[in-house]
């Protein structure tokens, strides 16, 4: 019978290749900010359409996820749209109907939309 420690080595090695499987391995990672914070902005309902558009088959290849707190309360909600070999884009103060523009521009255009990201 593994120990304490065994059991628990073994949990982190499973977590960390359940990341790599469905996170890293995607061309194309959104970030949503979700502490209570951004919550109070409204990043729920540009979550809610995310997983609205990604339960009907949307979004095909595309990795999308909650983070904590990304210390911007001022420009919350935050989402970040990390695509391979490019920089990542951090969009600020995003509505569901921002983030459907973003999805159509961005994410199926490969056009960033500076006027709406953290350019600091």
């Amino acid at each position: 019978m593994a120990t304490p420690l065994e059991q628990l080595i073994s949990m982190r090695n499973e977590a960390i290749t359940r990341l790599w499987e469905h996170k890293y391995t995607t061309a194309t990672r959104i970030s949503v900010g979700a502490a209570t914070c951004e919550h109070a902005a409204g990043s729920k309902a540009v979550w809610e359409l995310l997983a609205h558009i990604k339960a009907g088959g949307g979004l095909d290849g595309v990795h999308i996820g909650q983070v904590g707190c990304v210390g911007r309360c001022d420009m919350e909600p935050m989402v970040e749209v990390v695509r391979a070999r490019e920089i990542p884009a951090k969009y600020v103060k995003v509505t569901p109907e921002k983030m459907r523009r973003i999805i159509e521009e961005h994410i199926y255009g490969g056009k960033v939309i500076e006027e709406w990201t953290l350019n600091e």
